[in-house]
Formats: C-alpha cells, structure tokens, sequence
C-alpha cells in the first residue's frame, strides 16, 4: 500500500500537460488556422469538462478511484496521439475534447484516492502534507522539463508531443499497478446524487467550495491571456518558460509552510487574505506592466495558489458528512468554478464574431482583478450568514 505513494507522484508528473503552451502555437502554424478558430476549438474543450466535472467525480466514487484514474489517463494518450498523427481541424478539436476528459475524470479523484490511501494506512491527517510534498516534488521535476521542452521545439515543435506519448504510456502502466485502498468502515448503503447534494446543503460546504473555485477558474480563464500579455510586453517566449518554472520553485517553497495554515490560520482569516490578495494579484500585473515585476508576481501568485490547494482540499473533505464521496466533492468544487472559467472564452468567443475584440489584455486582466475581488466578498459574506446559521 505505502507503493501507492510513490506511484501517486509518477501518476500526477504524467497527467500533467507541459506541452500545452505550444498547442496554441502549433495551432496556428496549420495553414488552415485562425484565432476565431482556435477560440472554438478551446470552447468546446472546456464546455466538454465543464458537464462531465461532476459526473466524472460521482462515477469515481461508485466506478472505483482506481478505474477512472486509469481512464482519464487513456484520454489524455488519446489527446496525445490527435496531436501528433493527426491532421485538420477535427483532429485539434478531438484532442482538446480528450484533455479536458482526462483533466476531469483525475480532477478530485486523484485527490480522493490519496487521501484513502492515507486512511487504509491511518495517517489521513497527514494528508495535506504529504500531498504538498508530491506536488512540489512534481514542479521540480517541472522545471527540467519547462527548460528542455522550448529547446526541443526549436528544432521541430512535434518532438515534445511524441515524448509524451511515452510519458502518458508510462503513466498508463502506472495507474494500473496502484494498489486499491481497504478502507476500515463499515460499508453503508450506495447514495445517489441527489441524496448526498441535499445532505451537503446542510453544512457550509457549497459556500466555501464557490469561494475557492471563483481563484482556482480565475487563474485557469488567465492563461488565455497570459502569454499574449507577456509577448506585448517585448518579452521573449524562452523567458516565459523561465516564469513557469519560477512558479514550480516558489511552489516549493510555499509547500514548506503551507501545512501551518491548517493549524494556526482560521478559515474566515484564510479567505480574507485571498479576497485581498489575488484581487491584487490581477490589478497589479495589469496596472505595472513593467516585464521584472510581472515576471516576480506571476511566479509567487502560481507558485502560492497550488501550494496551498491540499490545504482547501483537506478542509473540504473534513466537513463531509459522508466520507465516500470525496471525489464528487471535490469534482464539485471544480464544476462551480468552472462556470465562469467556461464563461471567459465563450464571451470572447462572440467577441471575436463581431470583429470588436479591441480591448488590450491588460485591460481583460484588470477586470479579472475587479470582477474576483466582488465575487469573493460576496461568496465570503454568504459564508460568514451560513455559519452564524449552523
């Protein structure tokens, strides 16, 4: 069973798409390619993980973590393989389709199978932990491959597309050798969704799942004009790969204390911070567009925001009243910030139509400032009435 961890590291290095700043680029490179094109095609790959998110995170918990861990890993070899043998648009939108069902199909279950394996060995409250510790572990390896990857591109940008048909293989072969936990519970009668939704409604997990999933689809809606932006700041495309991997180094970083939070920091003082916090996060990387202060502000933003997600995620399954369905939380949690994660590309989706995308990035970056610093006090004023109700 402690296999299981190691395996959980090699499985999450696997899953992750370090590829995917160049799929816009290669994109574009097709002769047949557009921006409005492109615009379409990111839509309809997120509206696809946008329906399945919860599904996806219920099918887990009565499908088995381990097999749906195994499928969300064919759909990314999927995705993987239309990169590269395939040709034409189809292709391009089948592959964005396939990354976004392998992204939900992991998203909360790898998270929930972690946790279960920490439970059949006793140690569930070393969770985030341990988790900290294998994501960090995983940016560092992140860093190598944000240095090699441009310099393979160079030279024919399909090579770092063809590695990964090996790395997804390798983490194909690694989901089917995790071992399934033995949980030491009583089995209870099978819930449907309804039923553990109802039963959801009647602690503050809704409240605090929407607050944290308005940053996490924030950051996410921000790669669409994140290396843009940078590129209208004269900077160039190897540096932005440097930023990445500065991000995976303050990761590291942030991971050594981030268990601290849990212990010495409470919730309501948690979400104050982040209110305050990544609102500035926004307005400042769009209002002081100078390339060393960005650079700075994006790498500790990144590398803060999924240092401390084990954290949100240990407090979240905390609060379940029902301990088995963790992965439909979770998924949950993802699906609710993905409704305005979706939102962002399908407006500029009808923006582009018009021909009245005139708007600089900066400009849509300084409203994502604005617009998340409301949400989040709206959120976290509907928590604080919820409480005071319980």
């Amino acid at each position: 069973m402690k296999s299981n961890l190691r395996k959980i590291f090699i499985y999450i290095v696997t899953n992750r798409r370090h590829y995917i700043i160049l799929t816009s680029v290669f994109f574009l490179m097709q002769e047949w390619a557009t921006e409005k094109l492109l615009w379409y095609s990111m839509s309809l790959g997120m509206l696809a993980g946008f329906l399945l998110e919860v599904p996806s995170g219920y099918l887990a918990d009565r499908f088995g973590h381990k097999k749906t861990l195994i499928l969300s890993k064919i759909c990314m070899l999927i995705a993987t393989l239309c990169y590269v043998f395939g040709w034409g648009y189809v292709y391009l939108m089948i592959a964005s389709v396939f990354i976004a069902l392998g992204f939900a199909f992991a998203s909360g279950t790898i998270q929930a199978f972690t946790h279960e394996t920490l439970e059949s060995l006793w140690r569930e409250d070393e969770y985030s932990g341990i988790m900290s510790k294998i994501k960090w572990k995983a940016s560092l390896i992140q860093v190598a491959t944000f240095a090699l990857l441009p310099m393979l591109a160079e030279f024919n940008i399909l090579i770092p597309f063809y590695i990964w048909i090996g790395i997804d293989l390798l983490g194909l072969w690694v989901a089917t050798s995790l071992v399934q936990p033995v949980i030491h519970k009583k089995v209870k009668r099978i819930k449907n969704l309804r039923e553990i939704m109802k039963e959801w409604q009647a602690t503050d997990f809704y409240y605090v799942a929407l607050f944290f999933s308005f940053i996490g689809s924030f950051f996410i809606g921000f790669t669409t004009f994140r290396e843009p932006y940078l590129l209208s700041l004269d900077l160039a495309v190897f540096y932005i790969w440097i930023i990445s991997a500065w991000s995976r180094l303050a990761r590291r970083g942030f991971s050594h204390f981030t268990w601290r939070i849990s212990k010495n920091v409470t919730l309501s003082q948690l979400m104050v911070f982040e209110m305050f916090f990544f609102a500035f996060y926004f307005l400042s990387v769009a209002l002081l567009p100078n390339i060393y202060f960005v650079g700075v502000m994006l790498a500790l933003g990144l590398g803060y925001r999924y240092a401390r997600s084990p954290v949100i995620s240990q407090y979240i399954i905390k609060q379940l009243p029902d301990q088995r369905y963790k992965s439909t939380a979770l998924s949950m949690k993802s699906q609710l910030g993905m409704l305005f994660w979706v939102a962002t590309p399908l407006l500029m989706w009808y923006f582009v139509s018009l021909d009245v995308f005139l708007w600089l990035y900066r400009d849509w970056i300084a409203l994502r400032g604005v617009v998340l610093f409301m949400l989040l006090g709206l959120s976290w004023l509907l928590w604080k009435s919820k409480k005071q109700g319980l």
